[in-house]
């Protein structure tokens, strides 16, 4: 599949249309999901890892911790949100 969507890239002429209505569509009806599964997650990460800085003298980090945390919690829920909403139109 991989393969085969590297050569569809570049085969004229390419569906413009169709990818930015898919990818409108994936955007759309994953991101009201994501979000309010995500940002619950992500203050819950933030908060335990800015304790944990702060008890080490690190709490200069904390924004460090923040991003990091913040990818690591919404990249999974858009990653399954993605998928499973992908095949709906087609």
């Amino acid at each position: 599949m991989a393969l085969d969507t590297f050569v569809a890239m570049f085969r004229w002429p390419f569906a413009w249309r169709e990818f930015l209505e898919q990818t409108w569509f994936v955007a759309r009806v994953s991101l009201v999901p994501t979000l309010l599964l995500s940002i619950p997650f992500v203050v819950l990460a933030v908060f335990t890892f800015n304790v944990l800085l702060v008890e080490f003298g690190a709490g200069d980090l904390s924004g460090t911790g923040a991003a990091l945390a913040a990818v690591n919690q919404i990249g999974p829920f858009v990653t399954v949100l993605v998928r499973s909403y992908g095949g709906l139109e087609g």
